[in-house]
């Protein structure tokens, strides 16, 4: 018997995997083949199911209704909804005596008028000005018994309006900034 070379026995070996491959992947291929075809059976099945029943939903549907949160009434639209619906209307009149005593806009309208315009001033002004409403509405508003948490709910509710955050404390307006009421007056 002669001696098999290298060659051939690693040629030999080569096609047995080969051959033992493609049997391991036929097998596979069959195996996903019945998943499949039970898959588009049941489906078949399904849409036979929904010509007959009229109001038949698959779970593939698309729902022509919409998950829509109900419009909440007290929720504030403007500037001035910010302050009327957070304040009493005691704490409005005397939050607005402060203010105007203070220099500062009169009523609800002026104010929000004077933030608008504001809203418009460039850096480095713009945050400065942010903070002077900011600080201006703690203080006054602590002057006149009105609280933190409700200035913080005002300051909230601006935000959401004019798309810009207002300051917290601690403040770090400088006293010698020229902030203050008559900034875009």
């Amino acid at each position: 018997m002669k001696r098999l070379n290298a060659f051939s026995i690693f040629g030999m070996l080569f096609l047995s995997s080969i051959l033992l491959g493609n049997g391991i992947y036929s097998n596979s291929l069959s195996l996903f083949a019945q998943e499949n075809e039970a898959e588009v059976e049941a489906d078949i099945e399904q849409e036979n199911k929904c010509v007959k029943e009229s109001e038949c939903k698959s779970e593939n549907e698309i729902s022509n209704t919409a998950d829509v949160p109900p419009l909440n009434a007290n929720e504030p639209e403007t500037c001035e909804d910010c302050f009327t619906t957070i304040l009493t209307e005691q704490e409005l009149n005397n939050l607005f005596e402060a203010i105007a005593n203070d220099g500062g806009p009169p009523t609800t309208q002026e104010l929000c008028n004077y933030i608008a315009q504001g809203i418009s001033i460039n850096e480095p002004d713009f945050v400065l000005f942010k903070e002077f409403i900011s600080e201006r509405l703690f203080t006054l508003g602590d002057s006149v018994g009105i609280s933190e948490d409700k200035i913080n709910e005002i300051l909230d509710c601006l935000e959401k309006i004019y798309g810009t955050e207002f300051p917290r404390p601690p403040f770090e307006l400088s006293m010698d900034s020229n902030v203050g009421w008559e900034i875009i007056q």
